[in-house]
């Protein structure tokens, strides 16, 4: 790994991105051949720092007119011990394995391709800087080909035409199907039935001094994504958002007796804030600590996320979301600050439909009940990106309700074990202090529940 860290000195410290996609052509120089190949391709990186790329190798010739599918992932670097120092995140690596002929026929050796990108700071970023051709793990700098993007354009839906699709998908591919099912006439999109509206709810503790950042970064984020949803699946929208002075358990009380969904209607609560484990409760999950300042007494100032839950629940809603980004401990813990994570620009979220509709619209009445963090455990945030299972949940909704997953049934199960996994494995990542014992690795480990059933991750 010597290469690597030449051409990579420390690379990023965590995952995750927005849904890109990009279309590139870049020529790589052979120094062994002395020759310089010409590729196009087609990149997807998803919000978990997997995705893929489609090369196209630019030759003229029928021979070699082949597509080679390569598989993506994030390169980490081991972090270092002290988290709040961080590591130099000047550069993101994604690199490829796997390399899987997909079109066309295989000519010679075929080579894997990795995607370096740089921070911009005005962008907020990683933008494509150059492409890395060859076996990294090889010491031998000869045999890594290193190319330059002559063209790059970030792409999103309305750029997906049957023409581009074509170049890098078979029609009978899932991503082919989901946009062209006839051919080349993109399929008329299912419609809800009757009067839908999404009911959404939240909550966020903005003014706090230690976490206030983060809870805004949380609100803004899934206000945005709630709202892109909505309109997506074409059902209305109704939201009341809670925060800043606002923020008191009266104004939640009186939202939640306020809401009166109908029978096919969708009900979004979603809270971000400080959380702690009630000794008085049955309940292991979390109560919300809504108070304007922490000499307000506790009791008095809480509402426990089961019992919102229940609430809504019987209220006898189509589908039904609670979702609590907090702490599950003793309610003086200190809060935690993981790892910064590394995003690409996005041209927008790709949904398909009918996925999506399952999802929010399923035929039997669905319940979510989501919390960041069992029992006794603290949950990890980064006042850039927000509270992190928050941030998974969005990621791993965005990457399997996307046309490449369309034909695989793809359901909450799935979505919520992901983003389970992604959250237990940064939120490791980052230090707790533990009373008497100093610093020590967090511990996070989400509770997912569909209709009181809960979902293992493993």
């Amino acid at each position: 790994m010597k290469l690597l860290t030449t051409i990579f000195l420390v690379l990023i410290s965590g995952t995750l991105a927005a849904q890109t996609m990009y279309g590139f052509s870049y020529s790589v120089y052979d120094q062994r051949t002395e020759q310089t190949t010409a590729y196009r391709a087609f990149l997807v990186r998803f919000d978990d720092g997997t995705g893929f790329a489609r090369i196209h190798e630019d030759v003229q010739s029928a021979r070699r007119d082949m597509v080679v599918n390569v598989k993506l992932n994030d390169y980490e670097e081991t972090l270092p011990s002290d988290v709040k120092g961080g590591a130099d995140t000047t550069y993101l690596l994604v690199t490829g394995s796997d390399a899987q002929v997909v079109k066309g026929k295989p000519v010679g050796r075929i080579a894997m391709h990795h995607f370096g990108f740089y921070y911009d700071q005005k962008e907020e970023s990683y933008l494509p800087w150059q492409v890395f051709v060859g076996d990294l793990d090889n010491d031998a700098e000869e045999d890594i080909g290193v190319g330059e993007y002559e063209d790059m354009v970030l792409l999103t839906e309305k750029d997906l035409t049957e023409e581009l699709v074509s170049e890098f998908f078979k029609p009978e591919e899932e991503f082919y199907q989901a946009l062209f099912p006839s051919g080349n006439v993109r399929p008329v999109a299912p419609q809800p039935s009757g009067n839908v509206t999404m009911h959404v709810i939240i909550v966020a503790d903005t003014q706090d001094g230690e976490i206030g950042v983060s809870c805004e970064r949380d609100r803004l984020r899934m206000q945005r994504h709630f709202r892109d949803i909505a309109g997506f699946l074409g059902v209305g929208f109704r939201q009341e958002s809670i925060a800043g002075e606002e923020f008191t358990k009266q104004k939640v009380s009186a939202a939640l007796q306020k809401l009166q969904p109908g029978s096919q209607d969708i009900v979004v609560f979603y809270y971000t804030g400080h959380g702690f484990y009630n000794t008085q409760s049955p309940s292991k999950y979390p109560h919300m600590a809504l108070r304007q300042s922490i000499n307000d007494a506790l009791p008095a100032n809480s509402l426990g996320v089961e019992d919102v839950y229940r609430q809504i629940v019987a209220k006898g809603a189509r589908f039904n979301l609670v979702l609590s980004d907090c702490c599950n401990n003793d309610p003086n813990s200190l809060p935690t600050v993981g790892p910064a994570l590394s995003t690409t620009k996005s041209g927008g979220s790709l949904w398909h439909k009918p996925a999506m509709m399952a999802l929010f619209l399923p035929q039997q009445r669905t319940s979510l009940l989501l919390t960041a963090a069992s029992q006794g455990e603290l949950a990890t945030s980064n006042p850039l990106f927000g509270g992190f299972f928050s941030y998974h949940f969005k990621a791993s909704l965005d990457h399997y309700a996307s046309p490449f997953y369309s034909m695989q049934n793809i359901g909450w199960d799935r979505i919520l074990k992901e983003a389970t996994v992604s959250t237990v494995k940064l939120a490791n990542r980052a230090k707790c202090d533990v009373p008497g014992m100093g610093q020590r690795v967090c511990r996070q480990n989400p509770v997912c529940s569909i209709n009181g059933r809960v979902i293992a991750a493993q």
